[in-house]
C-alpha cells in the first residue's frame, strides 16, 4: 500500500510544475508588451520630434523648434503644439505655428512614405523679410525640397491640408522708406499635395488684405510652385497701404475690386500672365495737403499683363474724374515735382536679381484699345497772378483710341469740355509723342470764351482789363519732329477794354505801335468783331527760342496787314511823341477820270473812320489834287462822258472831279462812324507837281485845342 501511494504524489507535483511554466511565459509576454508599449509611448514621440526637427531644418536651412509632439501609433493621430522656425543668422522668428494636427497612415511608413490623410495647421504667422541687399530671409524652396527628399529617400503625400487663421507679414528693407505689408485671416485648403508628384494640387483660399479688403483664390499648382493656374478675386482692397510704391509727395487712396486669372509660367517669355477685369472706386490723389485728383470709378475690361513684357487692355473707362490744377505764388505747379527728401533711395540689387535687372532694360509695352473719360471736371487756380485766377472745365469728355507705347505709334484723340465762366473747348486729331521723332496733328477750337475771366493775365501782360467780349478760335496744331506750327483763326466779339489806372507799362504800344484801346478800335469791323488769322512756328528743343516774341511778332504782322494806316506814326502822334501837331497820312487813290472809291481805298476809309471816332480831338484835312493823269483821261474821252457833261475844257472837268472826290471821301468818312463834318474840312485843291502822280485825295491829321487832354487820356489806354 505505501508503495503505491508515493508514485501518485509524484505525478501530482509534476503536473503542477507543467502548469506554472505557461503562466510564467504569458506573464513575461504581458510584462514585455507593457514595457514595449511604454517605450513606444514615451520614446517614440521624442524620436519622431527629433526626426521631424532634423528633416525640417534640412529642408528650410533654418533652425526648427517643436515644443510638444504627441503621436498615437494605433490611430496614427499626430499632434504638434508650438512649432517655430528661427533664422540661422540672427535667431529671429521667421514663422510660428500654434498647433498642427495630422492623421498619419502607419503602414506606408515602413516603405519610407509619409502619407497624411488630414493635415490641420492652426494660426501660423509667417514673417518674410527682404534685407538691404535684396536677399530674402527664406530662400527659394524648389531646389532644396527636391534635393532633400531625394537624399532622404522619403516621399510625402497629403490628401487634405487645411490652414486656418494664418497671418503673413512681408517686410521690404531694400527700399527707403522700408515697406511692410500684412495679410490676416488666411484660410487655405490644399488637396492631393505631393512634392514628388507631377500632378498639381488643388487650392482654395481666402484672406483679409489691408484691414478691410478680401482676396479669394481657387485653382491648382505644383507643390514647388513651378507652374499653376489661379482664379483670384479681390474685393474692397484699399490702395492706401500701397502709398510707398508711389512718389513720396503724392498720396493715394481708394478701393479696388478685381476678377483675375493668374497663370505661370506663360507660353511666351513672360514668367507670369495675369488677365481679367478690374474696378477702382472712390480713388483720390493728393499732394502737400491739397487734392490733386478724384475718380468715382475706373474700370478695365479684358486686361492682360504679361510681366514684364506687355500690359494690354481692351477698354479703360474713367468715370467722373475731378482734377485740381494749382499754381502757387512763385509760379510752381503743386504736386508735379518732388519735394526735397521725398525721393526714394536707390534700391541695391543682389546677384539673384541680375536677370530681372537685365530684363528691365527693355521697356514694358503698353497697349490700350480705347481710353474713355466721362463727366470730368478740372479745377484751375493760379495764385501767381493778381487777382487770383480761378475757373473750371466742366463736362470733360475724352476718347483715346489705339494707345500704344510703341515709338511713333499715333493715338487718335477726341476731347471736349465746357468752360464754367463761359465758352467751350474741343480737340480732335492724332498724336505720336513717344519715340525719337514725335508728331502731332490736331484741330482745336475755343467757342465764345468769356474774356473777362482772363483779366488776371491781361492786367499783367497788357495793363488792361476787359469788361465785355468773347473769343472764338480755330487752331491747326502740327508737330513734326522738333518743329511746332500753330495756325489760329481768332474772332473777338464785342471786346471792351479799360486801362489800369497809373500803370506805366506800354507792352502793346512798344510791340505793336498803337495803344491797345486805339488798336482795338481800328481792328473792329462794322459788326464789332476783330478777326485775325496768324501763324506761330518754332523749334521745341531750342532753349533760346522765345515763344512770346514769336507771338508778338506774328500778331504785329497780322495787325499791319489788317490796318492800312501808318500804325507807329499814328501811335506817336496821338500819344504826344510826334514833333508836330500835324501828321500826313497816305492819300486815297482813284483811277484816272473816275470818282468811284476803289475797294482797297474803302478799307482804308473804314480804318480812318475808326481812328477819328477814337481820337475825337483831331480833325482830318482833305485836300483834292489836280492831277495831269485826269487831264489825259478827259482828252481821250468825249465831253459827254465827263463827270459834268459839256464843260468847256478838260482842265475845268479835272478841277470839278478833284473837288467831287474830296467831298465823296468826307461824306463816306462821316457816314461810316457818324463823324461831324466840322472834323472833315475840305481844303482848296492844289496842283500836282510830281511826275506821274496818281489821281488822289491827300489827308492830314491835325490836333485841335485840347489835344493834350486826348494824349493824356490815351496814354492811360496804352499797352
Amino acid at each position: 500500500m505505501p508503495t503505491s501511494a508515493m508514485p501518485e504524489e509524484g505525478r501530482s507535483s509534476g503536473s503542477e510544475r507543467n502548469v506554472d511554466k505557461p503562466a510564467v511565459s504569458i506573464l513575461g509576454f504581458v510584462l514585455g508588451l507593457i514595457a514595449l508599449l511604454s517605450l513606444i509611448i514615451v520614446a517614440l514621440p521624442k524620436i519622431a520630434r527629433s526626426w521631424a526637427v532634423s528633416q525640417l531644418t534640412s529642408v528650410l536651412i533654418h533652425k526648427v523648434e517643436i515644443d510638444h509632439l504627441e503621436m498615437n501609433i494605433i490611430t496614427g493621430h499626430l499632434h504638434v503644439g508650438g512649432l517655430r522656425i528661427r533664422s540661422k543668422e540672427d535667431n529671429s522668428e521667421l514663422a510660428v505655428i500654434r498647433q498642427i494636427n495630422a492623421d498619419v497612415e502607419m503602414l506606408p511608413l515602413f516603405k519610407r512614405e509619409v502619407s497624411l490623410s488630414r493635415l490641420d495647421i492652426i494660426s501660423p504667422v509667417v514673417h518674410l523679410l527682404r534685407a538691404e541687399d535684396s536677399v530674402w530671409n527664406v530662400p527659394a524652396l524648389d531646389t532644396r525640397a527636391s534635393s532633400s527628399d531625394s537624399k532622404a529617400g522619403i516621399s510625402i503625400h497629403v490628401q487634405n491640408a487645411v490652414l486656418r487663421d494664418g497671418c503673413l507679414i512681408v517686410e521690404d528693407r531694400s527700399v527707403s522708406p522700408a515697406r511692410t505689408e500684412r495679410m490676416d485671416e488666411i484660410q487655405l485648403t490644399l488637396m492631393d499635395l505631393s512634392p514628388a508628384s507631377k500632378d498639381p494640387a488643388t487650392i482654395h483660399g481666402s484672406a483679409r488684405v489691408f484691414d478691410s479688403g478680401t482676396i479669394m483664390i481657387e485653382g491648382a499648382a505644383l507643390s514647388d510652385l513651378r507652374s499653376g493656374n489661379m482664379k483670384v478675386d479681390l474685393a474692397d482692397v484699399s490702395l492706401a497701404p500701397l502709398q510707398e510704391y508711389f512718389s513720396g509727395h503724392m498720396h493715394v487712396n481708394g478701393r479696388v475690386n478685381a476678377h483675375l486669372s493668374v497663370t505661370w509660367p506663360s507660353t511666351g517669355t513672360s514668367p507670369v500672365v495675369v488677365s481679367g477685369a478690374l474696378e477702382g472706386h472712390d480713388m483720390t490723389l493728393s499732394s502737400s495737403g491739397r487734392p490733386m485728383g478724384h475718380v468715382a470709378m475706373v474700370s478695365v475690361s479684358q486686361g492682360e499683363v504679361m510681366w514684364p513684357d506687355m500690359v494690354a487692355m481692351d477698354r479703360l473707362v474713367v468715370n467722373k474724374p475731378e482734377i485740381w490744377v494749382y499754381r502757387n505764388e512763385s509760379g510752381h505747379f503743386v504736386g508735379l515735382g518732388a519735394r526735397k527728401g521725398d525721393s526714394p533711395k536707390p534700391t541695391p540689387m543682389s546677384e539673384s536679381n541680375n536677370i530681372q535687372s537685365e530684363a528691365a532694360t527693355t521697356p514694358t509695352q503698353w497697349r490700350i484699345g480705347t481710353i474713355v473719360v466721362r463727366g470730368g471736371t478740372v479745377h484751375l487756380e493760379d495764385r501767381s497772378v493778381t487777382p487770383v485766377y480761378s475757373d473750371m472745365l466742366e463736362h470733360f469728355e475724352m476718347t483715346l483710341d489705339d494707345f500704344m507705347s510703341t515709338p511713333d505709334h499715333p493715338v487718335m484723340i477726341a476731347a471736349r469740355a465746357d468752360i464754367a465762366s463761359g465758352g467751350a473747348l474741343a480737340l480732335q486729331g492724332r498724336a505720336a509723342l513717344l519715340g525719337p521723332t514725335p508728331s502731332l496733328s490736331l484741330k482745336a477750337s475755343i467757342h465764345r470764351m468769356v474774356l473777362p475771366s482772363t483779366n488776371p493775365y491781361l492786367k499783367r501782360t497788357v495793363s488792361h482789363y476787359t469788361t465785355d467780349g468773347t473769343l472764338t478760335t480755330a487752331m491747326d496744331i502740327r508737330l513734326s519732329d522738333d518743329r511746332l506750327e500753330i495756325t489760329s483763326d481768332v474772332t473777338l466779339s464785342d471786346l471792351q477794354v479799360e486801362p489800369i489806372q497809373d500803370s506805366t507799362h506800354r507792352t502793346v504800344q512798344e510791340r505793336i505801335g498803337l495803344p491797345l484801346g486805339l488798336l482795338i478800335t481800328l481792328l473792329k469791323d462794322d459788326a464789332g468783331r476783330i478777326v485775325i488769322t496768324f501763324p506761330v512756328s518754332g523749334p521745341l528743343s531750342n532753349p533760346s527760342f522765345d515763344w512770346t516774341n514769336a507771338v508778338w511778332a506774328t500778331l504785329r504782322n497780322a495787325v499791319v496787314k489788317l490796318i492800312t494806316l501808318p500804325i507807329r506814326s499814328i501811335g506817336r502822334f496821338v500819344m504826344g511823341g510826334h514833333q508836330h501837331d500835324e501828321l500826313a497820312l497816305d492819300p486815297i487813290i482813284f483811277d484816272p477820270g473816275s470818282s468811284a472809291i476803289r475797294p482797297d481805298m474803302e478799307r482804308k476809309l473804314q480804318d480812318l473812320a475808326r481812328l477819328l471816332r477814337s481820337a475825337n480831338r483831331t480833325i482830318l484835312h482833305i485836300t483834292p489834287v489836280l492831277c495831269p493823269a485826269d487831264l489825259e483821261a478827259f482828252r481821250r474821252l468825249p465831253p459827254a462822258s465827263w463827270p459834268v457833261p459839256d464843260l468847256d475844257t478838260p482842265e475845268t472837268a479835272g478841277h470839278v472831279l478833284a473837288v467831287r472826290r474830296a467831298y465823296l471821301v468826307a461824306a463816306r468818312l462821316a457816314g461810316l462812324k457818324k463823324l461831324s463834318s466840322a472834323r472833315l474840312p475840305v481844303d482848296p485843291p492844289r496842283q500836282d507837281t510830281s511826275d506821274g502822280g496818281m489821281p488822289r485825295v491827300e489827308l492830314q491829321l491835325e490836333k485841335t485845342d485840347g489835344a493834350n487832354v486826348i494824349g493824356r487820356t490815351l496814354s492811360r489806354n496804352q499797352g
